[in-house]
């Protein structure tokens, strides 16, 4: 099991600015306004990610893998990607609640 951390090249490299998915629109109005770019950026990009029900899909998913744990396992997982979470600003509540 490795951690993004750990093996991250890209941690070496001083950036201006890190988008995540989950603030992805927002983080295209903001590059679109720093760069000069077209202000439907965004909005072209948007019909491109996941709807609402996709979303959801992925969730649910998320869930029934997590339901295959135990509580230590996810104790551990938790503990190894401690670094990483921290580092993307995850948390990882939520992540235990299944049963």
């Amino acid at each position: 099991m490795s951690t993004h951390h750990f093996s991250c090249g890209h941690c070496d490299i001083f950036y201006d600015a890190i988008f995540k998915y989950e603030t992805l629109e927002d983080d295209l109005h903001f590059l679109s306004e720093v760069l000069n770019l077209p202000s439907n950026l965004a909005d072209q990009l948007k019909k491109e990610t996941k709807s609402a029900e996709e979303k959801k899909k992925t969730e649910d998913r998320r869930r029934s893998y997590f339901k295959t744990l135990s509580e230590e396992q996810i104790r551990v997982l938790n503990k190894v990607y401690a670094k990483d979470l921290e580092m993307f600003q995850y948390s990882p509540d939520g992540y235990g609640d299944h049963r």
